[in-house]
């Protein structure tokens, strides 16, 4: 079963040891509301003015406290995040480290690090042959062309089978073409690819079914160190000047020498887990402006590959 993102949030929390203290809500909260009523009394110290706070996905900046009323007053969408009705009881995290936006971007990152030893396999029948048309629109993965193609495969009308086709290139550019070398009859087009798995948006999406289960753990280690390594810069931009640190607990740069180690450690285990590679595709991304000076737009034959073919030629 596909992992849900706020699963891993919680893996990746475990991981950074960013446990916060915990409260609920007194009282539902619509969208607009900037009183929150609290079931933890303020005047116990939980809250004061300037601490962030989280309620479900939805930052807050506490503004001040009231001992009497039980509730605080709070600054809504902080951070970037977009403000939300809330649900009574709803888990108010007080002080997190991180926040599950920080922790979805950090996750999104890994996946895009991850590419192309982790890659989803594309198998796409939306294409419908037709006579005397010799190119085709490459569909889209997760808004945008299928990167790479490996096979292309045409059943005709009234066959029973896909029948798998060699004369065939793909034509370059910010709208990639299949091209046939000869005419096609009509049928449907089945193509097969691989590129990255997409973005996780919100706590609720899921990973790709096709996600290794073996290669969670290389994410939680990415998300430590990507986050360590954004607490540094903020250290980094407040310290400037000349620093004696020497006797310090936490010296500017230790955050990001920890980083690296776990960053090491991430790079370890995706070499582990890493998927075989496919070796015959034709990449279907825009060549770059240096690229279309040196060689044709579209490299015959369905084994070749832009940067192969200018490592050949260089």
């Amino acid at each position: 079963m596909p992992t849900v993102a706020s699963t891993l949030v919680q893996r990746c929390r475990r991981f950074n040891d960013d446990w916060p203290e915990l409260d609920s809500l007194g009282a539902s909260l619509t969208n607009s509301a900037t009183t929150v009523t609290t079931t933890v009394n303020p005047a116990s110290g939980s809250y004061s003015p300037n601490w962030l706070i989280q309620v479900d996905s939805e930052a807050m900046l506490v503004r001040t406290s009231s001992s009497l009323a039980g509730s605080i007053t709070v600054l809504r969408g902080a951070r970037g995040t977009t403000a939300a009705s809330h649900a009574n009881s709803a888990t108010v995290l007080i002080k997190p480290l991180f926040l599950d936006s920080e922790y979805l971007d950090a996750l999104n990152a890994a996946l895009d690090y991850a590419y192309p030893s982790l890659y989803q396999r594309v198998i796409d029948e939306s294409l419908t042959s037709v006579a005397a048309t010799y190119e085709y629109t490459v569909p889209n993965l997760n808004a945008a062309p299928i990167p790479y193609l490996t096979k292309v495969y045409v059943k005709e009308t009234g066959d029973d089978v896909f029948r798998e086709k060699r004369d065939w290139t793909v034509l370059r550019g910010a709208t990639p073409k299949i091209v046939f070398r000869r005419d096609e009859p009509a049928g449907t087009i089945r193509l097969d690819g691989f590129g990255p798995f997409p973005s996780l948006s919100t706590t609720a999406s899921t990973l790709s079914a096709q996600f290794p289960s073996n290669a969670e753990s290389y994410l939680e280690a990415f998300v430590a160190q990507w986050l360590l390594t954004s607490g540094e810069a903020r250290r980094v931009r407040v310290d400037t000047g000349v620093q004696d640190n020497r006797e310090q607990a936490n010296r500017t740069g230790s955050s990001m020498t920890a980083a690296n180690a776990i960053f090491n450690r991430a790079d370890r285990v995706l070499a582990r887990v890493a998927m075989q590679p496919v070796t015959l595709a034709q990449d279907c991304a825009p060549a770059p402006a240096w690229a279309e000076r040196t060689l044709p737009a579209a490299t015959v034959g369905n084994a070749a590959r832009f940067d192969s073919a200018l490592a050949g030629a260089g």
